[in-house]
C-alpha cells in the first residue's frame, strides 16, 4: 500500500518538476522564480478534468460544479497601469511579465524587468490571443482530456 502511494507521490513530483522547468526555460526566468512556476502549475493542474473523480480536484474539494477557466501563460507580456507618478506626464502603463494569477484570483502577480514583483488588478494582455490558454473543465469534453 505505501509504495503505490509512494510511487503516486514521485509521478506527481517529477511532472510538477517537469512542468516548472519548461515553464521557466520558455519564460526565460531564472531560477529563483521556480516557486511562482510551481505555484501557477498546481493551479492549473488543480482545475484540470481527472476521470476518476469527474471532475477537476478543485470543483471536487469545493463541491462546485466545473466551469471553463482562462489562464494567461506563465510569462506572458503585458501591461500595468500604475495611477501614482511623479508627473502628469510619465508613462502609466509599464510593461512586465505574468508570473500567476495572485492568491485572491483577481489579478495577477507581475514581475517587471528591475526585479520588482507587484500584485495588479489593473492589467492589459499584449498579444492577448497567443498569450491565452482555455482550459474547458467539463464531462461533457473528457474524452479530448484523456
Amino acid at each position: 500500500q505505501n509504495s503505490k502511494i509512494n510511487l503516486v507521490g514521485k509521478k506527481y513530483n517529477k511532472l510538477m518538476l517537469n512542468d516548472v522547468r519548461n515553464n521557466l526555460d520558455a519564460a526565460e526566468f531564472k531560477k529563483i522564480f521556480w516557486v511562482f512556476a510551481l505555484k501557477y502549475s498546481t493551479m492549473i493542474t488543480n482545475h484540470m478534468f481527472m476521470q476518476k473523480l469527474k471532475k477537476s480536484p478543485h470543483s471536487y474539494v469545493l463541491n462546485q460544479p466545473t466551469k471553463v477557466l482562462r489562464f494567461t501563460k506563465f510569462g506572458s507580456k503585458c501591461v500595468v497601469y500604475e495611477p501614482k507618478t511623479k508627473s502628469k506626464l510619465d508613462r502609466r502603463g509599464l510593461v512586465g511579465k505574468i508570473l500567476m494569477p495572485d492568491e485572491e484570483g483577481y489579478g495577477y502577480v507581475i514581475i517587471f524587468d528591475n526585479g520588482r514583483v507587484i500584485e495588479s488588478k489593473n492589467v492589459g494582455m499584449i498579444n492577448e490571443k497567443k498569450n491565452m490558454m482555455i482550459i474547458w473543465i467539463s464531462a461533457k469534453n473528457q474524452n479530448l482530456l484523456t
